[in-house]
């Protein structure tokens, strides 16, 4: 595992920054922490790191806060297939997925398909993981592309019939009607160059769904910072997750981002899963509440929508 230097912001490219967090690799709270969340994952190896520095940064610019030092291209490799392995997050993590997520998933395909007024569009998945979200939509009769780099995953979703493809090759991809990018920039080394693949797919009216990890707390985690916090809460230190959450968006880079590739903010309107059970009234209020309660603490949710580092994007360039 080998880290190199990132010498300006990823979102704006401004070279000056500000060190506001430092702590050796090789340090005990580091060490354990890489060790409990690469190990549920995968066959990590924290030693490896030992003389290196974890350092975040604040751009002066557009105050992204990042990771200056990043695995090399082999390192990336190495962390996406051994340290976290395919084997052991299939076993763990998709054999326990709950229904929020399939909910989720036919929630979204279906606003779509109110707002396109037809399943004929293309939709495609930059990072599709596991395709749970690209497998429903063949299920529903929507043509799906994605892009993954897990050879594993590649096979999954072409068995679902899924269309891959890789755009390092330069395969002709044809321009899509609603692209995902969800769970994804804040991984990668060149999110411009991401979003450059991106908008080269788009026409005008494309939709496209980003989303990230909301670093708005992360001011507060670094103040009061415990490595034990793994994830969950807002003083989680899963924001800034050395190696691999290593760009940390709020709202305003994420807009900043989108707006120079030609990306605007849109609102797609979405409705409720509306189910009745076949029995007495109460318990066919009690059973919608049930149902939608994902979607109600959305809708009820302290956190003002301005805020939010997922939501929709409509390309208006020609």
């Amino acid at each position: 595992m080998k880290l190199v230097l990132r010498e300006k912001c990823p979102v704006c490219e401004n070279q000056t920054a500000n060190v506001i967090y430092s702590i050796p690799c090789g340090s005990a709270d580091l060490q354990t922490y890489l060790w409990s969340f690469y190990g549920e994952q995968g066959y990590p190896n924290p030693e490896e790191l030992l003389g290196a520095e974890f350092t975040l940064h604040e751009c002066e610019n557009c105050q992204l806060v990042y990771q200056s030092r990043i695995p090399d291209s082999d390192s990336l490799t190495e962390l996406y297939t051994r340290w976290i392995s395919y084997d052991k997050v299939s076993e763990k993590f998709l054999k326990n997925r709950g229904q929020d997520k399939f909910d989720r998933n036919f929630l979204m395909l279906r606003a779509l398909i109110d707002h396109f007024g037809t399943r004929h569009f293309r939709i495609f998945d930059y990072g599709f993981g596991y395709a749970e979200l690209l497998k429903q939509a063949v299920a529903l009769g929507i043509e799906a592309y994605g892009l993954e780099f897990n050879e594993e995953q590649v096979k999954m979703a072409q068995d679902a019939g899924i269309k891959v493809v890789d755009f390092s090759n330069d395969v002709d991809v044809p321009k899509m009607d609603v692209i995902f990018c969800e769970q994804v920039l804040e991984h990668v080394t060149e999110p411009r160059q991401l979003m450059a693949h991106l908008a080269k797919i788009s026409k005008p009216g494309t939709i496209l769904h980003l989303s990230v990890p909301n670093s708005i707390h992360v001011q507060r985690v670094i103040r009061s910072i415990d490595w034990k916090r793994i994830k969950g809460g807002d003083l989680s230190v899963n924001i800034f997750a050395p190696l691999e959450h290593i760009n940390s968006f709020r709202r305003r880079q994420l807009v900043y981002l989108a707006n120079d590739f030609g990306y605007q903010p849109f609102n797609l309107p979405r409705s409720p899963k509306i189910t009745w059970m076949q029995n007495e009234l109460k318990h066919q209020a009690k059973s919608l509440m049930w149902d939608n309660r994902n979607f109600l603490r959305r809708l009820f949710s302290r956190q003002r929508p301005s805020e939010s580092t997922a939501g929709y994007f409509i390309f208006t360039s020609s």
